[in-house]
């Protein structure tokens, strides 16, 4: 499938499987389109399945400016997917960071949503909490700048976030976890430490000024 371009000229990488009514499939900050194969697999029977991977997200464009990146930008991306795909509406699944990008989806564009799930996107919301992510997430944005994706990748996969995502499942279920942990190690950015510490999810005072978090 060819690349979208967005309204600032930077390209995004999507996939449209199946036909049928639209469902768009938004990843979290350690996945990429990759992320939502078993969930395509099940669904692209019956729904036309669209993923796309996130700027900063090979083989997505990785902008350098730091100004290329924020909730709001990536709310205008999901839209340009659908615009570019000639969907008017569509079932909406984001997780995480993802999530949040629904989650904002709903409040401004509930005319292109048929439904939207919203799952594990209250990371970081809650106001008395707003400080220990922040600095949770320079820890982060420091850890890849100095160490490199391919090590923290394995140590981020293994941290509390994503544990509880992860599900019990996934703890009793050894292929399960395999999947997941080999999943979460290529789906992190690949583009370079320095891409992924100016992603606005390390980087939360980058996201939208009047809303970075909610």
């Amino acid at each position: 499938m060819p690349m979208i371009q967005a309204d600032d000229g930077v390209r995004l990488y999507a996939e449209s499987t199946g036909s049928g009514m639209p469902m768009l499939f938004i990843h979290e900050f350690a996945g990429d389109h990759r992320s939502w194969e078993p969930q395509v697999q099940y669904f692209s029977a019956a729904l036309e399945c669209i993923t796309y991977s996130a700027r900063g997200y090979p083989p997505s464009d990785v902008p350098a400016d730091p100004a290329a990146y924020s909730q709001q930008r990536a709310v205008d991306d999901a839209i340009g997917v659908l615009d570019a795909l000639d969907v008017r509406r569509a079932h909406v699944v984001g997780l995480s960071m993802g999530g949040f990008t629904a989650l904002h989806l709903a409040m401004q564009h509930p005319d292109r949503l048929l439904s939207a799930v919203v799952a594990g996107a209250g990371y970081g919301a809650q106001p008395e909490q707003q400080d220990q992510f922040r600095r949770e997430c320079e820890a982060t944005a420091a850890a890849f700048e100095s160490e490199g994706a391919a090590r923290v990748a394995r140590r981020y996969a293994a941290g509390p976030a994503l544990a509880i995502r992860a599900g019990h499942g996934a703890r009793r279920d050894p292929r399960a976890r395999a999947y997941h942990d080999r999943r979460r190690g290529r789906g992190l950015p690949g583009a370079g430490p320095d891409a992924q510490a100016r992603h606005p999810r390390v980087r939360p005072e980058r996201a939208a000024p009047d809303r970075p978090y909610r």
